[in-house]
């Protein structure tokens, strides 16, 4: 760099460069801009990040902020970067939404014509779960002139990327649960692939329990605009336990049964509005059944391809979603509905349909508590493979409660939860489930219900709502069940 860079020419170089030479070689003026900016970027990745890999760059992060805070700089000017700071630095590396809004509602005051202000004092207020002043402030920005060129792409209603966040690198996480045992598993993951609407992630995991899972996924907004393409694939090995069907089965009399399944999924969905999306593809499935351990399994009567089966069809879904977060959501509504027809002699040696129909809502007590309501079904006919039978816990996740507990062709399932904010990433949850599993459908409404509750604690390893970390105890199916949930 030399003496007459630009601050263009600074946004767009390498800040590890910028960082290792001091910022030496830029005007003072443009040092601090410059090491402000650096000291955003770097705080937006430990943001983003996982607690473990904080220290690489939280360095960096500490010799920008000084850099920038000794620099001869524009009060006014100051104040804008300081908003945007306090902002996305994580509470324990100093970051406060009030200070924050101070800095922002000073360079308010001081230039009423800027723009700027009105759009990040809104996403202050989005973090803060104050949607309807962050709506106010979005207009507001879209209302100067001219308008703030931001609220063409980011629009005037909350974004669940802006809480759940963009980011990339290596997240690991700890599991534990009946079904799996203690395991660990690690992600790697672009949330923007080479700066554009894609994604991708890779996932492995392994336990105690003779499991081991591998999981990809990658989605495409760009390539086929204004359609999006979707592949996902994964393989898995796991114990499953399995008590017979129907509800009035007993703890005691349990088959453990080893099965390898690998499921490859290729789709495109369209957006039909803000809320609503369209989707359309095609699944394969693969599932053999190993080993059988316990009564069980020998005394249900069940179809005869209850070994091992590969098939495969289309499947059709339409989701209306309004939720704030596809992670922690703490209002909105999600309802969404989908078939899956695998049809003989196209892709699969048996017909059956599979329904699956889910609502769930998100109701804000106030900016700490959120309670969330939930109910979901799955309806089956056909020629249905004993792999694919629901069951409750497995078909949706139910907190504290073991996976495949009760299991038949049809299932019913129900959760409340109230979650409460403790302290930084630390929520307290109150949570009660219900479901019952039936032959058919109808006999969904006529057959036990059995219920359940617990509590938990929910942990927060970011300063965004992704990733989720819970802890749950809960009593059901005259079981209580600890487990740990990433």
């Amino acid at each position: 760099m030399h003496a007459a860079a630009s601050l263009d020419e600074v946004l767009l170089g390498d800040c590890s460069f910028l960082e290792d030479s001091g910022f030496n070689g830029l005007e003072e003026k443009e040092k601090g801009r410059a090491a402000y900016f650096c000291a955003t970027a770097r705080a937006g990745q430990i943001a983003s990040a996982p607690a473990l890999f904080h220290w690489a760059s939280a360095r960096r992060l500490r010799n920008d902020e000084q850099t920038a805070e000794l620099s001869r700089f524009d009060q006014v000017e100051r104040w804008y970067w300081e908003g945007r700071l306090y902002a996305v630095l994580p509470e324990s590396f100093g970051g406060r939404l009030q200070s924050s809004l101070v800095a922002l509602l000073f360079l308010s005051r001081a230039m009423p014509d800027l723009s700027s202000p009105d759009f990040f004092l809104a996403r202050d207020y989005e973090l803060k779960d104050n949607f309807p002043r962050a709506r106010e402030l979005w207009q507001a920005a879209a209302a100067h002139t001219p308008a703030d060129a931001r609220t063409s792409l980011h629009g005037t209603e909350p974004d669940p990327a802006d809480l759940d966040g963009k980011g990339f690198g290596i997240a690991p996480s700890l599991f534990g649960n009946a079904q799996a045992g203690i395991g660990a598993a690690i992600r790697l993951y672009d949330d923007a692939v080479w700066d554009t609407d894609r994604r991708a992630s890779l996932t492995a995991a392994l336990a105690t329990r003779n499991y081991w899972a591998l999981a990809g996924s990658w989605d495409d907004e760009t390539w086929l605009a204004p359609f999006g393409l979707s592949i996902d694939l994964a393989a898995t090995q796991r114990i499953e336990n399995f008590y017979g069907l129907g509800m009035l089965t007993g703890l005691d009399d349990v088959s453990e049964l080893g099965w390898l399944r690998a499921e490859e999924a290729a789709s495109l969905h369209r957006a039909l509005s803000r809320d609503i999306v369209f989707r359309l593809g095609w699944r394969e499935r693969q599932a053999w059944l190993g080993t059988v351990d316990g009564p069980a399994y020998a005394d249900t009567v069940l179809p005869a391809y209850s070994r091992g089966l590969t098939f495969g069809g289309p499947f059709a879904s339409l989701a209306y979603d309004t939720r704030d977060s596809h992670s922690d959501p703490h209002r909105g509504a999600l309802v969404s509905i989908e078939g899956y027809f695998p049809t003989q002699n196209l892709g699969s040696p048996l017909t059956f349909q599979e329904w699956t129909g889910e609502v769930h809502l998100y109701v804000p007590l106030s900016e700490r508590h959120v309670l969330k309501l939930g109910i979901g079904t799955v309806g089956t006919s056909g020629d249905l493979p004993f792999s694919e039978y629901p069951a409750l816990g497995g078909s949706f996740a139910l907190p504290g409660v073991r996976v495949g507990r009760f299991t038949d062709r049809n299932l019913l399932a129900s959760a409340v939860e109230y979650q409460g904010k403790i302290w930084g990433p630390f929520s307290l949850l109150l949570f009660g489930v219900g479901g019952n599993v039936a032959d058919q459908w109808q006999e969904l409404f006529s057959s036990p219900f059995e219920l359940g509750f617990g509590t938990g604690l929910q942990i927060h390893t970011t300063t965004h709502r992704a990733p989720v970390y819970r802890l749950e105890v809960g009593r059901f199916g005259s079981e209580t069940l600890f487990q740990a949930v990433a």
